[in-house]
């Protein structure tokens, strides 16, 4: 009688075990196809930017976790927290008075964060009719999920989403999980057309950040909108002048109106490193670059103005 409740148990778990691989393969399958999507939260009433400028900002919240440096994605304190910790972002975020904003980080379906979307919730409370997402890793389980990636949150309709398909580190990695990859939306603003590229560019490989880089400026040079570049870029400004800031910058007639010396995003709790940038092309100018102080995050949010050349701004920054 042990031996047969002990074999169907194997058999079981066995059972169990196929399925899983089976499921998680046939997920892994369909995601290129699923990384992208957008929606709009209709309780939210589409606000009109007022003036020639846009204010702008970039945000890697670290999945919710938290602001201390090399806490667990499951164990923070701050996980404790659940909501109550992306409230506390959302109205971060709305007191900057943003325009359009991009996350790094954040999580759509994720075991160690309850499941949440997160930025659906941030959206919800700070205030964004229009969201674009894009899911950078994948993996789906039966009872265990782990979907993050980025996220653009707007008050002016995103349109024509597109995915910037960027190198991975390791070329198992894309079939197993997923990696890092870059998305494009654009905004019509002032009778103009914008296009914001959402970035967070991979912090293992500096061979895998320049070709990153590579890919980016390939994509936007495909057509003449202006483009603003936002997010984590795991990259310093140098005086060495190799880094993919400094490329971007001195090569390709990017800029930003930062204090290099003084530009400190991370780690929030004693920033010594500027890793979070906003650029802007030659088509554009930029003023009141900023890194806001704040421990919800290990990252600093940045937040700039931004505005075509051909228009003095005539908005505040506040």
């Amino acid at each position: 009688m042990f031996k047969k409740t002990l074999l169907r148990l194997v058999k079981l778990l066995l059972g169990l075990v196929v399925l899983s691989i089976a499921w998680y393969g046939v997920h892994r399958l369909a995601a290129s196809s699923t990384a992208l999507n957008s929606f709009e939260i209709p309780t939210i009433s589409q606000v009109e930017p007022k003036g020639d400028s846009l204010r702008v900002g970039a945000y890697n919240i670290a999945h919710g976790r938290g602001g201390k440096l090399g806490e667990s994605n499951w164990t923070s304190k701050t996980r404790k927290l659940g909501e109550a910790h992306l409230l506390k972002i959302a109205k971060q975020i709305r007191a900057e008075n943003l325009d359009v904003v991009v996350l790094n980080e954040v999580d759509f379906d994720a075991s160690w964060s309850g499941g949440h979307n997160q930025a659906r919730f941030i959206a919800e409370n700070a205030g964004y009719r229009f969201v674009s997402t894009l899911t950078n890793i994948d993996i789906d389980f039966p009872f265990f999920d782990l979907k993050f990636g980025n996220a653009i949150l707007s008050r002016i309709p995103l349109k024509d989403i597109s995915l910037i398909e960027l190198p991975p580190v390791k070329p198992w990695e894309p079939i197993l999980a997923g990696k890092k990859n870059g998305m494009i939306a654009t905004v019509g603003f002032s009778d103009k057309a914008l296009r914001f590229v959402a970035i967070h560019i991979e912090t293992r490989s500096y061979e895998t950040r320049m070709g990153s880089a590579a890919k980016i400026l390939e994509h936007i040079q495909k057509t003449n909108v202006p483009s603003v570049l936002l997010g984590d870029f795991n990259s310093q400004r140098s005086d060495a002048g190799s880094t993919v800031v400094d490329a971007l910058l001195d090569q390709h007639g990017f800029k930003t109106d930062v204090d290099f010396k003084s530009w400190k995003t991370f780690p929030s709790e004693a920033p010594d490193r500027g890793i979070d940038w906003i650029l802007v092309d030659s088509e554009l100018s930029i003023r009141n670059s900023q890194a806001v102080p704040s421990a919800l995050s290990d990252h600093l949010m940045v937040t700039a103005e931004i505005f075509p050349l051909s228009r003095e701004p005539t908005r505040s920054a506040n």
